[in-house]
């Protein structure tokens, strides 16, 4: 009847992974951050995932045999195309992780609701 047992086991623990790494990076970039009062200018605005994406776009760029570092090497329309395909896939794996978000906080209320007297 649809899910198997094991199944749903198995897509919570996956999504519990992904939002360990997501909790990981977020943690990473807010300690990375130099947030001293004592700064006379004010560093950029950054998107809340920011780093992640860049994370993700690199490792695309990796697992297609290049180094992110060394992109100006390639032809430009090499290089763009590499780029545009990084992008999907980074944008991707983060709607991939928002939407496992959602789902945890929708599973997180459905069990509080149940566990309520």
């Amino acid at each position: 009847m649809g899910i198997r047992r094991g199944s749903w086991q198995t897509t919570l623990i996956a999504l519990a992974v992904q939002l360990l790494r997501l909790g990981m990076a977020i943690k990473d970039f807010a300690t990375s951050s130099d947030m001293s009062i004592h700064e006379s200018s004010t560093p950029p605005a950054e998107a809340p995932l920011a780093r992640l994406e860049q994370s993700l776009i690199d490792e695309y760029v990796r697992l297609h045999g290049h180094d992110p570092a060394k992109l100006t090497d390639l032809v430009a329309a090499e290089r763009e195309a590499l780029l545009k395909a990084a992008s999907l896939y980074a944008s991707c794996k983060l709607s991939e992780v928002e939407t496992r978000s959602h789902y945890l906080h929708e599973l997180h209320d459905a069990i509080g609701d149940v566990r309520k007297p």
